[in-house]
C-alpha cells in the first residue's frame, strides 16, 4: 500500500483496492471498529477521484467529436492554414475567366474532377479560387496537397 504522503489518483485507486480486498475477503462477517474507521477514510480518496473523473468523463463526448472533426492533425493545421492564407491573398487578384467559370460548374456536377493545361496557365490559380469559393461560401474544409516541382534525373 503506498504512503499516506502519496497523493497521486494511482496511490487513492491502490489504497481503495487493498481496503476493499481486506473487507470483501476476511474470514468473518464483521469488523473490527478502528479496521472500519480506517477503511472509511478511503471515502475521502473516492470523492477526489470521482469528482475528478466525473469531469472528465463528461468532457469526453466533445473531445471525442473534436477529435474526429479535426481532419488535420494538429501538427500539420498551422502549415496548411498558412497556405490558405497565400492563397487568399494571391486570389485579391484573381480574374474569372471562362475555363475558371466551367471549373467551378464542373466541381458541382462531379465529386472530382482534373484540371489539366500548359505550364503557366494557371491551373492553380484557379483550382485555389475554386476550393476557397467552397470554404467561404459552402462550408467545405481545405486540406492543401502542397508538392513542390518535380525533376527527373537521367543516368548518362
Amino acid at each position: 500500500m503506498p504512503p499516506a504522503t502519496e497523493i497521486s489518483d494511482g496511490a487513492d485507486l491502490a489504497r481503495i483496492k487493498y481496503y476493499r480486498n481486506q473487507i470483501v475477503h476476511a474470514e468473518k462477517d464483521e469488523i473490527a471498529k478502528q479496521d472500519f474507521t480506517i477503511a472509511w477514510a478511503c471515502d475521502e480518496h473516492i470523492n477526489e477521484l470521482s469528482s475528478e473523473f466525473t469531469k472528465q468523463i463528461q468532457d469526453l463526448p466533445t473531445e471525442i467529436k473534436d477529435r474526429a472533426e479535426d481532419t488535420i492533425p494538429v501538427n500539420i493545421r498551422s502549415q496548411n492554414d498558412q497556405y490558405i492564407n497565400e492563397w487568399m491573398k494571391d486570389d485579391s487578384e484573381f480574374i474569372v475567366t471562362r475555363a475558371a467559370k466551367h471549373v467551378a460548374a464542373s466541381i458541382q456536377l462531379h465529386n472530382c474532377i482534373v484540371v489539366t493545361g500548359s505550364s503557366g496557365t494557371g491551373k492553380s490559380s484557379i483550382i485555389h479560387h475554386i476550393a476557397l469559393n467552397l470554404f467561404k461560401h459552402e462550408g467545405y474544409e481545405i486540406i492543401s496537397l502542397v508538392t513542390g516541382p518535380f525533376r527527373y534525373n537521367t543516368l548518362s
